[in-house]
């Protein structure tokens, strides 16, 4: 506006798009996983494999930023007040493979736990279902002020942080092999809603009064930067029932034969074998770790 008044403004949108699908993700072994592969743990060890342990075809983040801000500066003197306003999207979906060999259910997801190579568990989810997060203000209003008196430097200011999220309302279909009907889910607003009133005050000293060398100390109260955290852990999806595990004893092991021998593929360094010990994927020659060494 002036030499001394000055306006400043500005906006940015931010999107983070991300999707861990089956074929958008093959994953470091370069070879994507079927639908029909369930994931299983071995819970000696630890160590997942067959698939991962959920995938998100849908992953999208959005980060809309708005500002505005006037200052007026004389030779002693700056003063400084203006806002920022922030909104804040994130949508996911997860997805569980299910098991192609399961007659009752063909496309009932589920996740298999053994016990040194034995069935354990199975664990049936409530997937695919969407959730829907937002931010509705990330906002900051401050005033900031500077007093240059000689050597020394005043500094104070004031500023209110105001931090509001929600769950939209939401709708989950029927899951595709009937299991769970269609879910609804009504909006849930201030998670959280928060208003804090931060201060600041500081100064600075030159030494010598040659703009080299100074002693600075300063005091103020600030808050950290939070997404869609509280919202998630409070959306009533996330809040539902979404999986169950159920004891599986498979004492004549038919299922495990057959699952070694015709679902199986583990990758060992760039190569993927099937349950008879052949490659199926392209790489490099290497040791070929055939299932009946691991589920044993």
């Amino acid at each position: 506006m002036t030499s001394r008044f000055l306006l400043d403004a500005g906006a940015s949108l931010t999107r983070n798009d991300f999707p861990g699908s089956h074929t958008r993700s093959p994953g470091v072994f370069g070879f994507t996983v079927p639908l029909d592969n369930p994931s299983i743990l071995e819970t000696s060890t630890g160590f997942r494999y067959n698939a991962r342990f959920t995938y998100s075809p849908i992953h999208i983040q959005y980060r809309v930023v708005e500002r505005f801000s006037a200052s007026y500066v004389t030779g002693s003197h700056a003063f400084k007040a203006g806002f920022q306003w922030q909104q804040g999207y994130y949508d996911v979906e997860s997805w569980v493979n299910s098991d192609s060999r399961n007659a009752a259910c063909l496309r009932c997801p589920v996740r298999y736990q053994f016990l040194n190579g034995v069935p354990l568990q199975v664990e049936q989810t409530a997937t695919p279902h969407p959730q829907e997060n937002r931010i509705k203000a990330d906002l900051g209003i401050f005033v900031q002020d500077q007093w240059a008196m000689r050597r020394l430097t005043l500094n104070y200011g004031l500023r209110l942080d105001y931090f509001n999220s929600y769950v939209p309302a939401q709708q989950i279909p029927a899951t595709p092999w009937g299991w769970i009907p269609e879910r609804n889910f009504a909006p849930v607003s201030g998670v959280p809603e928060w208003t804090d009133l931060n201060p600041l005050v500081g100064a600075s000293y030159d030494l010598f009064g040659n703009g080299r060398t100074a002693m600075k100390m300063s005091f103020g109260r600030y808050v950290g930067v939070l997404g869609t955290d509280v919202a998630s852990a409070n959306n009533p999806i996330n809040t539902s029932v979404n999986a169950v595990l159920r004891t599986w004893n498979d004492t004549n092991q038919r299922q495990l034969r057959h699952h070694a021998q015709q679902q199986l593929r583990i990758a060992v360094g760039h190569t993927a074998v099937d349950g008879r010990g052949q490659r199926v994927s392209g790489g490099p020659p290497g040791p070929v770790w055939r299932p009946t060494d691991v589920l044993v």
